[in-house]
């Protein structure tokens, strides 16, 4: 489950789910005059792994930026915010904030036995070194206190930048488990603001390069046999799911309501006649021939 809130992990749970693919920590600085503190973090994130026990919890560092703005600080107003100092950029540039949220993480996973924690918008391989060393120095400083915390946690990069995909092989030699943030990496790649009516109608997931992107991805680590999520939207869109699990893709991380229809269509789905019409699709270079096999594949549901 992809959860905002704290209160969501109950439908999640009566919904037999796995675990949290992905925690969005961005709330509780959201809805505050200053920053949250440390133990103010450590007590959110602390209740979330009580609540999922033995289930495997993944935490998203602060992703704030873009048109998530923290008011109270000074500088974060910006002409282009989407390609401002956002995610992990804006974590690395303000450090002692990133070293409280990791301090945060880490204490409250101090008694379960999966945590994982996933970077967002990482754009190199030295980014993401730069991070992992930031959750090193937190676990430092947690050892120098004295104070209980998890000690490995499994640190993962966001794929949502165009950036990687050249690097998509490397990363994943680095990386414990790849997410895919599908809404930014198909924002990025088609340069295509999906939010403006003016041109929403050019975000289109089904574009052969994201396709393409995509399958790059789950490629990349499949080979290095690392775990790879979804956790964008497409990953809730039934016309994509055959695809992605065509593709390689074994994880679903969807908002919970949305959680009963992605498990019932994918129990329907044959993983051969997937990993056919992933390769159709990857093989067509034209939008118009990709929309002819999504109706196609359609039309062969309804009639089934």
């Amino acid at each position: 489950a992809n959860i905002n809130l704290l209160s969501e992990i109950k439908l999640a749970k009566d919904l037999n789910v796995q675990g949290i693919g992905l925690y969005r920590t961005e709330f509780p600085f959201l809805v505050r005059s200053n920053l949250p503190s440390e133990e103010e973090q450590y007590l959110v994130y602390k209740r979330l792994c009580d609540e999922m026990g033995d289930l495997e919890v993944t935490i998203r560092t602060l992703d704030i930026g873009g048109e998530k703005l923290l008011p109270y600080l000074e500088g974060t107003k910006e002409a282009n915010p989407e390609l401002g100092l956002r995610s992990i950029r804006f974590s690395l540039h303000h450090r002692e904030v990133f070293l409280q949220q990791l301090r945060a993480i880490l204490r409250a996973g101090a008694g379960i036995g999966k945590l994982k924690i996933v970077f967002p918008m990482i754009s190199a391989i030295d980014e993401f070194r730069q991070a992992r060393h930031a959750v090193e120095e937190a676990m430092v400083d947690l050892a120098r206190k004295k104070l209980p915390f998890h000690p490995s946690p499994a640190l993962g990069a966001m794929i949502e930048l165009p950036a990687v995909l050249d690097i998509i092989h490397e990363l994943a030699k680095e990386a414990d488990f790849f997410s895919i943030g599908t809404n930014d990496l198909i924002q990025y790649l088609l340069a295509v603001d999906r939010t403006n009516e003016r041109v929403a109608a050019y975000y289109q997931p089904y574009h052969p390069s994201v396709l393409r992107s995509l399958h790059r991805i789950i490629q990349a680590a499949v080979t290095a046999e690392i775990e790879v999520t979804v956790c964008g939207e497409m990953g809730h869109e039934p016309e994509f799911m055959p695809f992605f699990i065509g593709a390689g893709l074994r994880t679903f991380s969807v908002d919970p309501h949305f959680l009963r229809s992605v498990q019932e269509k994918i129990v329907n789905i044959s993983v051969s006649q997937a990993t056919a019409y992933a390769q159709a699709l990857l093989a067509e270079p034209t939008l118009e021939g990709i929309q002819a096999l999504i109706r196609s594949q359609k039309g062969r549901k309804t009639a089934d």
